[in-house]
């Protein structure tokens, strides 16, 4: 055993603190590439008999970056093959150990103009650097290889402690690849004085470790656990209801808050049918108490629930309609045909056909459409899927046509619909919440003040303000459709008629549903109440309630894209938000002084680029 060895074991008998070690590195930045390299060569050691089919890309230890602080790199529980995302399936070839070296380059690794045609990046490299396996902290290398970088480590020293530390963190955290469909993953607990530790590298747990859940009253699961479940966990929390909160991915806003009583990650939604979701939470199941209440907070999730919904209502409790509904709603074909029947005023529409009429002439006669026009999917969340898009823009028939033929190679249908040019503040929103027998438990009428990015960006700013007329259409229309649960119904101002024409159904909680329980109309907690059989009514709205994602806000305002002078964030607000309270009537859709973990997750993230692939929530 060298001297170096013996250091670092020695180190281990002794607690560190992650942040401590990098900050003292930086008084021996020549160590930093062998620190860098024996981190790496620990973690092929570790987990470097992962099998290339496993479920889950195996845990990394800490990496560090050009400014020496620890950082967690991203693990994904994922179904590998044909469709995997385009996103996920990229990191899992050129991240497979799952370390992200971002912003490096390590003494001996090659740029990417320097690489030969098929080595990926990573530090699996077996083909490129054959001893990466074979050489870690007290490990020789083979006869006849080199390692690259300064060597030599000081006994005792910043450099030996750090790679002490990142070792044995590693090694706590390895586990089996053999890992069930279903399973459960639990973020790590944190060290709550330090924004080094690990924030995002998962061990397994079991569904027994649910158990400590409330069997008083059941608990509630949000199922993409960002901006919007954490406004369904803060107003359920605050009830006393607990609540788990489930992913496919890591990174979510939801994850770290303090109404989170148990979080993890389950299969991605959209893959094979949402039949390895469905394992999953049926997997799951027996750890609840009682069975609790979904809340899915995207469409994918919507359909994915709906699709299963007979295997799983035995074990779980949902509050939504049946799939046809759902697919009524959803599809803008028959949304504005619901309205035509009610004479509620739309967009002029045009329906393009079915996905195999491709190749023949669509049913209207296309140059005739008041272009641009908006090309809009009647499967929304397949489309954004397909294209990470929301609409589509044209400008000439000739584009129409093209992406009509793109569409429906994925499968998918369009409504071709005029473009109204809204004036600021022209879009606005009837909420509600509907029990099954149809009675409206709770509802108001809200405007979207800004988005971002501007154009057809999500909102970023809104308030609340009683339109009754629009709200009595909402109603009409969810009737006709015949849906029951949360939803929102988004009109927008023809500024040529002064009429608001109905866009579009969200049937599900949504970004902004946190303005909603500030005003008085909880639908989180209606839902929760009607789904256990102790359905409740709210009372009217607060006009003037006011919420912000203020993190797309100050992006807007930079780019000097906000259009509402008299709605904008004042002084007086941005003061308050700054000595820690809450602006009265303000609510902002992460930041909350009781629950500040989530709004530290977002600065850490802005100031450190985050660790791995972006969150890929469209909002």
């Amino acid at each position: 055993m060298d001297a170096s060895t013996g250091a670092l074991r020695d180190a281990d008998r002794t607690q560190h603190s992650p942040h401590d070690l990098s900050l003292g590195l930086l008084g021996h930045p020549e160590v930093l590439g062998e620190v860098l390299y024996q981190i790496k060569a620990a973690a092929v050691l570790v987990f470097g008999s992962c099998g290339a089919h496993s479920r889950i890309t195996p845990p990394a230890v800490e990496y560090l970056d050009p400014q020496f602080a620890f950082i967690g790199a991203q693990s994904q529980l994922q179904t590998l093959g044909p469709t995997v995302p385009n996103r996920v399936a990229h990191q899992l070839r050129n991240d497979q150990l799952g370390v992200c070296a971002q912003r490096l380059k390590l003494p001996g690794q090659r740029t990417r103009a320097e690489r030969p045609p098929g080595v990926t990046r990573g530090v699996r490299r077996g083909r490129e650097r054959p001893h990466a396996q074979a050489h870690a902290v007290g490990v020789p290398v083979p006869a006849g290889l080199t390692r690259p970088g300064p060597v030599g480590i000081s006994p005792g020293g910043p450099a030996a402690r750090a790679v002490s530390c990142a070792v044995r963190r590693a090694s706590s955290r390895a586990v089996s690849c053999a890992v069930p469909t279903g399973v459960l993953l639990r973020l790590p607990v944190r060290t709550r004085n330090t924004h080094t530790t690990d924030r995002r590298v998962p061990p397994v747990i079991a569904t027994t470790d649910l158990a400590g859940l409330s069997t008083e009253r059941p608990a509630a699961v949000t199922m993409n656990s960002h901006i919007t479940a954490l406004a369904v966990a803060r107003s359920l929390g605050r009830r006393g209801v607990q609540v788990v909160a489930l992913d496919k991915e890591l990174g979510g806003l939801a994850q770290h808050s303090r109404f989170i009583a148990a979080r993890g990650l389950l299969p991605a939604p959209e893959l094979d049918g949402g039949r390895p979701l469905r394992d999953g939470l049926l997997e799951l199941a027996p750890g609840f108490p009682t069975p609790p209440v979904l809340f899915p907070t995207n469409d994918d999730w919507v359909l994915a629930l709906a699709r299963h919904r007979e295997a799983l209502q035995p074990h779980y409790l949902l509050y939504g309609p049946p799939p046809p509904v759902l697919h009524r709603v959803l599809s803008k074909t028959q949304l504005w045909r619901a309205c035509t029947r009610l004479g509620i005023p739309t967009p002029r529409s045009w329906p393009l056909g079915e996905p195999s009429a491709a190749q023949t002439e669509p049913p209207t006669d296309v140059t005739a459409l008041p272009y641009p026009v908006v090309l809009k999917p009647d499967d929304s969340r397949g489309f954004y899927n397909a294209f990470r898009a929301k609409v589509w823009v044209v400008a000439t028939p000739t584009e129409l046509l093209e992406r009509r033929r793109e569409a429906a190679d994925a499968g998918l249908s369009l409504l071709a619909q005029e473009l109204i040019e809204s004036p600021a503040g022209g879009f606005v929103s009837f909420a509600s919440y509907l029990s099954a027998d149809g009675v409206a438990r709770g509802s108001l009428t809200g405007r979207k003040l800004e988005q971002w990015p501007p154009g057809f960006g999500t909102c970023c700013l809104a308030d609340v303000r009683s339109k009754p007329a629009l709200a009595e259409r909402g109603l009409a229309v969810l009737a006709e459709l015949g849906y029951h649960g949360v939803s929102e119904i988004e009109f927008v101002l023809d500024p040529r008629t002064g009429e608001h024409l109905l866009l579009d159904v969200n049937p599900r909680v949504w970004k902004w549903v946190g303005l909603c329980v500030a005003a008085g109309v909880d639908l989180p907690w209606l839902a929760y109440t009607d789904a256990i059989g102790a359905p409740q009514m709210a009372g009217p709205a607060r006009d003037g309630r006011r919420w912000t994602y203020l993190a797309d806000y100050a992006r807007l305002v930079r780019a000097r894209g906000a259009v509402l002078p008299e709605a904008a964030v004042s002084h007086d607000e941005w003061v308050t938000l700054l000595s820690g309270r809450l602006p009265e009537g303000f609510v902002d859709g992460v930041h909350d002084p009781d629950d500040p973990e989530p709004s530290y997750d977002l600065l850490w993230a802005a100031l450190a680029g985050g660790a791995g692939p972006g969150y890929s929530c469209a909002c």
